[in-house]
């Protein structure tokens, strides 16, 4: 295993535990939008609505669908 591996290993364990913690203090607060899902709404201006809202999901989305593509598809280097 190379040592840039064992560094990604280590950054995911260290970002996915971090989630764990934050998510599951907002869960057992019972504010829903204390959860990383409601500060995503209120960033990208969807609750409360924005006007750039629509364009914030959009721009979300978009980035969700390039990631996906280039993970799966993007395989040629």
């Amino acid at each position: 295993m190379s040592r840039f591996t064992k560094a990604w290993l280590i950054w995911l364990g260290v970002t996915l535990g971090g989630f764990g913690v934050i998510e599951g203090l907002a869960l057992a607060s019972g504010d829903m939008d204390a959860t990383l899902s409601g500060h995503l709404r209120l960033w990208l201006g969807l609750d409360p609505g924005k006007p750039w809202g629509i364009a914030g999901g959009i721009a979300f989305l978009a980035g969700l669908v390039w990631l996906g593509w280039h993970i799966v598809f993007d395989r040629d280097r």
